[in-house]
């Protein structure tokens, strides 16, 4: 099992709309960035099709302007 110490920005194939979704990675769960909700990464790794890599680490990505806005 895939096992995040540290939240980690991540993609993760989900199996119902059948494409990738952002999210945050920490410990056994991602936390969709769609929805917000709470997914076991044992479910998304035991229902992923095969020749699909389930999840994929992303490098973080600076949101602070797209949160704050310009700051002056």
């Amino acid at each position: 099992m895939k096992f995040y110490d540290d939240p980690t920005q991540v993609k993760f194939y989900d199996v119902h709309s059948k494409h990738y979704t952002g999210g945050i990675a920490c410990g056994g769960y991602i936390i969709c960035g769609c929805c917000g909700g709470i997914i076991a990464i044992t479910a998304i790794l035991k229902h992923a099709p095969e020749g699909i890599e389930p999840i994929i680490d992303l490098k973080w990505i600076d949101i602070s302007n797209e949160i704050a806005g310009e700051v002056i």
